[in-house]
C-alpha cells in the first residue's frame, strides 16, 4: 500500500491567499516577519474565508477509497490554536482521515517516514527534504510548472 501525505495550506485550501488580502506586502517579507504576521491571524478566520482547491475535499475522498493508498494529511502549523482548527476543518469534511500536525520548525520528513511515500505539497523546501530522506515529491500549484519535480494542478490527477 502506498502512503500519501497531502499538505493543507495551498494544496486543500487557498490559505495562502487571504494572507496575500491582509498583508499586502507579504511577498517582500523574511520568513520570521511572515510566521508573526500569520500568528497575529486567527486561524478559524482564515479556514473559514479560504476556498478549496480544486474540489480537494472530494478528490481526497476518493483517494482513501482506493484500496492501494493510505491517505493522510501532513501540515505545519504557528501554533496550538491552527492545530485545533485544522483538527475540526477534518472532523467535518473527511472524518476519519490521520492528520498529522507538524510544528514549523521541524521538518515533515522528521516527523514521519518519508521512505518510498509521497508527499505533495506546494513548498519547495519541504519537497526538497522528502527527497533527500528517500520519499516522492509532488508538487501542487495551480499557476505554474516545477522544474525538478512532477507537478500537479488537481489531487484527482493522483487518481
Amino acid at each position: 500500500m502506498k502512503k500519501i501525505y497531502i499538505d493543507f495550506d495551498g494544496v486543500i485550501l487557498d490559505t495562502p491567499k487571504i494572507y496575500d488580502k491582509e498583508f499586502k506586502n507579504i511577498k517582500n517579507m523574511t520568513r520570521e516577519e511572515y510566521e508573526k504576521v500569520v500568528k497575529k491571524l486567527k486561524p478559524s478566520k482564515i479556514i473559514k474565508e479560504s476556498k478549496q482547491i480544486n474540489n480537494s475535499i472530494q478528490n481526497i475522498k476518493k483517494l482513501i477509497k482506493k484500496e492501494n493508498y493510505e491517505v493522510a494529511i501532513l501540515t505545519h502549523v504557528l501554533s496550538i490554536e491552527e492545530a485545533v482548527e485544522k483538527f475540526k476543518f477534518f472532523e467535518k469534511k473527511i472524518p476519519g482521515i490521520t492528520v498529522i500536525i507538524v510544528p514549523k520548525e521541524i521538518s515533515k520528513s522528521k516527523a514521519v517516514d518519508p521512505k518510498d511515500a509521497i508527499l505533495i505539497d506546494d513548498y519547495e523546501i519541504n519537497l526538497k527534504e522528502w527527497e533527500k530522506a528517500k520519499g516522492e515529491s509532488i508538487f501542487f500549484s495551480t499557476k505554474r510548472k516545477h522544474e525538478k519535480y512532477k507537478t500537479i494542478t488537481s489531487l484527482e490527477e493522483i487518481l
